[in-house]
């Protein structure tokens, strides 16, 4: 059996494949999702791998690159950050956001349980502002 770590490393790079079949395999049927700079939060397998496909629809191009893992017990952080380009609609409570064509870079930090080789939780630290400000929406500090 993986450690936490190897388990969600190869969730990073199955994302990073669009190996769906792989990312779901990965993923307990009962899996709770947070991303609190989107609101999105799900309680299922399968409704989190559609939220990172719909991510993925987004920025067509998107890869995830951990620079560093943590791990205590079956808790894993990760440092990650996203690159990609925005070639379609980014769903955002405040409404959909149109494709830009702009390329994005953004920080994040994750926090993941992984029970008997599967993700069970995933708490999805994105910085929204730095995405937001890449996408020309809204004006970074002076």
């Amino acid at each position: 059996m993986s450690s936490p770590v190897e388990t969600v490393q190869a969730l990073t790079k199955a994302f990073n494949a669009r190996d769906w079949d792989a990312f779901r395999s990965l993923i307990a049927d009962e899996c709770v999702y947070e991303e609190p700079a989107t609101g999105l939060r799900t309680t299922r397998g399968d409704d989190l791998l559609s939220a990172v496909q719909t991510w993925a629809g987004a920025f067509g191009d998107v890869q995830g690159e951990v620079t560093n893992a943590f791990q205590d017990g079956n808790q894993v952080a990760l440092e990650i950050t996203w690159s990609g380009t925005h070639t379609g609609d980014v769903a955002l409570p405040s409404g959909a956001i149109p494709a830009t064509g702009r390329h994005v870079e953004s920080k994040a930090v994750q926090i993941v349980e992984v029970v008997d080789g599967r993700v069970t939780a995933n708490r999805h630290y994105l910085d929204i502002a730095t995405l937001l400000s890449q996408l020309g929406l809204l004006t970074p500090p002076s």
